[in-house]
């Protein structure tokens, strides 16, 4: 009986340990997601107001987290010449980035700056795409495939 209430006690203290850890990591991810949101709301801003080149500064830096939606966003901007010079090959790796992020619309952009690339171009651009993946897959980044 008394090994029996030795192994509830360590389950127990197992168990509030790892609710800790969680809370913790949760509390993190909190504050870093919101962090993360004021950055894409302040490149959504600097789009409406016109400041391209800033806003493909924050979206730059979000699409490389990876969020997916900014990675949209930067592709688009970069298909558009809006910030930068435009750059197809930019906008296919940034739009194939976001559809790994199940982004419907970056199918649609990426189809259309296929149609203008030559073939060559999309293969490297395909291989960058499944290098950045196995990066994230040899970095234990479990959203790596959603």
């Amino acid at each position: 009986m008394a090994k029996v209430a030795i192994v509830s006690c360590r389950i127990i203290s197992f168990l509030m340990i790892a609710i800790c850890l969680y809370i913790s990591a949760a509390a993190a991810s909190d504050e870093q997601t919101k962090i993360e949101n004021a950055a894409f709301k302040e490149a959504v801003e600097a789009v409406k107001g016109k400041d391209y080149s800033h806003a493909i500064e924050l979206f730059e830096k979000q699409a490389k987290l990876p969020r997916h939606d900014a990675q949209y966003n930067l592709a688009v901007l970069l298909n558009a010449g809006k910030g930068r010079p435009r750059n197809y090959v930019d906008a296919l790796y940034w739009s194939w980035q976001a559809q790994l992020g199940s982004i419907e619309d970056a199918e649609d952009l990426a189809s259309d700056i296929v149609d203008l690339l030559p073939p060559k171009a999309v293969d490297e651009v395909r291989i960058r795409v499944g290098n950045t993946l196995k990066s994230r897959i040899d970095a234990d980044d479990i959203m790596a495939i959603p």
